[in-house]
C-alpha cells in the first residue's frame, strides 16, 4: 500500500476522471491512502502526497494536519524537511515553508529552490542567529 509513485498516478487518475473513485478502482483514493497510513503511519512521503490530494480536494484544515504529523515524523531528516517545506509553500504556507527551508538548511541540506520560489513571492527572510 505504500508504493509511492502507484498512489501519485492513483491520484493523476482520479484528478483526470474528475473522480474521488476512479471507475475499475477496487477502492477510492481516500481508501488507498488510509491503507498505506495503518500500513506504515510513519511515511512522511505518504503524508505529503495525502495532503497534496486533500488540498486539491479543497480540504485544506484536514491537508495541514497530514503535514503537521509528517513534520513531527521528520524529525532531524534535513531531505524531508525540506520536501515538506515545498509542500507547505504548493499550499500557500510561506511561513512554514520557510521554517522548513530554515530546518533543512541547519541540517545540512542546502538547495536553493525552495528559497528562490519563497523570494519569488517576497516570502524569504535569513534565519535568525
Amino acid at each position: 500500500p505504500n508504493h509511492h509513485r502507484g498512489l501519485v498516478a492513483l491520484m493523476r487518475l482520479a484528478e483526470r476522471e474528475n473522480s474521488p473513485h476512479p471507475k475499475d478502482m477496487r477502492y477510492s483514493v481516500e481508501c488507498y491512502f488510509d491503507r498505506a497510513i495503518r500500513f506504515q503511519n510513519d511515511d512522511t512521503t505518504v503524508r505529503m502526497l495525502y495532503a497534496q490530494y486533500l488540498y486539491k480536494q479543497k480540504r485544506k484544515p484536514e491537508a495541514l494536519a497530514q503535514l503537521q504529523v509528517a513534520t513531527t515524523l521528520a524529525k532531524d531528516n534535513g531531505f524531508t524537511n525540506y520536501n515538506l517545506g515545498l509542500v507547505y509553500f504548493e499550499l500557500g504556507e510561506y511561513d512554514l515553508a520557510r521554517a522548513q527551508a530554515h530546518k533543512a538548511t541547519a541540517l545540512g541540506f542546502d538547495q536553493p529552490e525552495l528559497a528562490n520560489l519563497l523570494k519569488g513571492k517576497n516570502q524569504w527572510k535569513e534565519p535568525a542567529n
